[in-house]
């Protein structure tokens, strides 16, 4: 069967608040501080993978120290010591709009950041990278909004580049799509309902649980597909960056189609989550509760409130 590739939308809520886009209002619990992206790179976050070895260990350090020092290097206009942080698969062009584009970022508020590897493949390395702004709390709430994106670093005789090349790219796609649950693989496979909204995110923390924004708790719809029972499975993210247990509570995911209607609104428990940890799981709506049955999906939109 032909495979289809479901075009969809994303919206979820951030506890308190709706977010559609990048921004959002998202509860406090306590105020904290990170790293501003034109401070000095903070003490790496630790790493996970397909390798534990100790030296992917001290390869995904590189990784990650090169990708802040980026960051750095753009808060700090300073064009010459962040194009060397590129290999030769980059073109002039294609590093100045890099520079420029996390300037812009910077200019706006996005200070702050998270940089983490996610998987690795033969020496490359997916480092991800949040850039985010975090506002003051107001009424219980702060305002949070995050620019995310995903870095391929080849680290080669002790040297790390962040690389476009092609062999290195597909490693590590390779690495991530095997991070995805079975069953989303096998719906997606064979042309089913689904859809990917870590892709327009641009952000795959949930793979190994990292991307905790401290202050903040919020949870997060990754994946959603139909098995062929009927029912819908959604890969939801949650995360507590306050200095607290966040304990579980009902929450109520909802997800619509902008052609065929209400998908489902389904109550769930969230998980009890200790402080500055995050945990990925699955929540499978009955068949008998999906409202649209086995109509196809064209453009989804999920929230979790």
């Amino acid at each position: 069967m032909k495979k289809r590739v479901c075009a969809f939308a994303l919206s979820f809520a951030l506890c308190a608040g709706m977010l559609s886009g990048c921004g959002t209002k998202a509860s406090d619990a306590s105020s904290a501080s990170a790293d501003s992206a034109s401070s000095a790179a903070s003490e790496a976050s630790a790493v996970s993978g397909t390798d534990n070895t100790a030296t992917t260990v001290e390869e995904a350090q590189k990784a990650i120290e090169l990708v802040q020092s980026s960051l750095i290097a753009a808060a700090n206009d300073d064009a010459a010591a962040f194009k060397d942080c590129f290999d030769e698969s980059y073109t002039e062009e294609e590093i100045n709009g890099l520079f420029k584009s996390i300037q812009d970022n910077v200019k706006n508020g996005y200070t702050k950041y998270i940089v983490d590897h996610i998987v690795n493949s033969d020496g490359n390395y997916g480092v991800q990278t949040i850039l985010y702004y975090l506002g003051d709390e107001e009424d219980g709430e702060r305002d949070f909004k995050e620019v995310s994106s995903l870095k391929v670093v080849k680290v080669s005789g002790g040297t790390a580049k962040i690389t476009c090349e092609t062999a290195a790219v597909n490693a590590v796609s390779d690495a991530i799509a095997d991070k995805y649950p079975e069953e989303y693989v096998k719906v997606s496979e064979a042309g089913g309902n689904y859809a990917d909204f870590t892709n327009t995110l641009k952000d795959w923390t949930w793979i190994n649980k990292s991307g905790v924004i401290e202050g903040i708790t919020f949870t997060m719809p990754y994946l959603i597909w139909q098995n062929d029972d009927g029912s819908v499975s959604v890969l939801v993210y949650q995360r507590n960056g306050t200095d607290g247990t966040e304990a579980a509570s009902t929450r109520t995911l909802t997800a619509t189609d902008e052609n065929i209607g209400s998908i489902f609104t389904y109550e769930f428990t969230s998980q009890e989550l200790t402080a500055g940890k995050g945990e990925a799981y699955i929540v499978t709506v009955p068949a008998d509760k999906v409202e649209t049955g086995d109509k196809e999906w064209q453009y989804v939109s999920v929230y979790v409130n």
